[in-house]
């Protein structure tokens, strides 16, 4: 709005302390309006810092939900894995029960030790064959009953 000025319409002329008071907000004015026009350069520099982080805001968001989602799979995994090893810890439960049972009435090196001396294969093929123990045992009890038979001629000779 251009200046226009006000003519006094009255006897005496504008009071002078007015014309000071008036050109000293003059120059504040101006001062004003230089710096609301610094101002408003700030203001629009903010508010397009404001939609650049408005984005990133916007990006951690989603790579939020995306990490809770990891983090919801995580968990679930866990607990799978807390229950294998719940299950794993009573089967080595079990497991020592079993040793701790079993364990004692096993050998142990000493009593190998007290063992007699077991053949080795050589001794093994040494020893008689099957064929040949039953060839002894069919003579043994064919001289039984062979005996047997002269027990019980001899007393019959002696009646």
């Amino acid at each position: 709005m251009p200046d226009q000025p006000v003519e006094f319409e009255g006897p005496e002329p504008y009071p002078r302390h007015l014309e000071v008071r008036v050109s000293r907000l003059e120059g504040d004015m101006s001062d004003v309006g230089a710096s609301i026009a610094r101002l408003d350069g700030r203001i629009g520099r903010l508010e397009t810092t404001a939609e650049r982080l408005d984005g990133r805001i916007g990006r951690l968001e989603a790579t939020t939900e995306r990490l809770d989602g990891r983090l919801g799979r995580l968990e679930a995994t866990t607990e799978r894995l807390d229950g294998r090893i719940g299950r794993m810890e009573a089967g080595f439960a079990r497991l020592e029960g079993l040793f701790t049972a079993t364990l004692p009435h096993l050998a142990t090196k000493e009593d190998i030790a007290i063992l007699p001396h077991l053949a080795t294969k050589e001794e093994v093929a040494k020893l008689p064959t099957k064929a040949y123990m039953w060839g002894v045992l069919a003579v043994l009890i064919t001289a039984m009953y062979g005996a047997f038979g002269a027990g019980l001629a001899a007393i019959a000779m002696l009646r």
